[in-house]
């Protein structure tokens, strides 16, 4: 059975734990977020972040093999 990329990420993604983000609070109440980090229910970790490439915003997923 092939898995799609939709399949791949909720396989690791659900039941994953917010352990810490990076909001701003606008003037007019909007909340922006930052960065998001996750902990995995195998222990990794899964950082959540925005970066820049050329004009265009993309979020970065980075994983990390951090055990307690």
């Amino acid at each position: 059975m092939k898995l799609n990329l939709h399949d791949y990420f909720n396989e690791d993604l659900i039941g994953a734990e917010v352990i810490d983000f990076v909001p701003v609070i606008e003037d007019d109440g909007e909340i922006l977020l930052g960065q998001i980090n996750l902990r995995l229910e195998d222990g990794r970790m899964v950082v959540i972040a925005p970066v820049m490439r050329g004009m265009v915003p993309w979020l970065k997923l980075k994983i990390l093999n951090v055990q307690d």
